[in-house]
């Protein structure tokens, strides 16, 4: 993604312009004594055109329940990536 001046964005694409707004989070490394700085994004999700998938794919809670109340009642790990 690049950032164009308004005046070199198609006409047809003017309805799409939308806006970001970033949020930085700051952290401080107790090993090392430096900062890092993560920046996470909001974009305006009404007025996104994308033609690609772009929700996020979430399991719901009983799915959820489920799989946690077969590792608890069959003594069994549960391990994740």
């Amino acid at each position: 993604m690049q950032p164009i001046h308004r005046a070199q964005q198609p006409l047809s694409r003017r309805k799409d312009t939308t806006y970001y707004n970033p949020q930085v989070k700051e952290k401080l490394d107790p090993a090392t004594g430096l900062i890092k700085r993560r920046v996470r994004g909001a974009i305006g999700g009404d007025r996104i055109n994308c033609p690609g998938d772009v929700a996020a794919r979430t399991a719901d809670m009983e799915v959820i329940k489920v799989l946690l109340n077969g590792v608890v009642s069959e003594n069994a790990e549960c391990k994740h990536r």
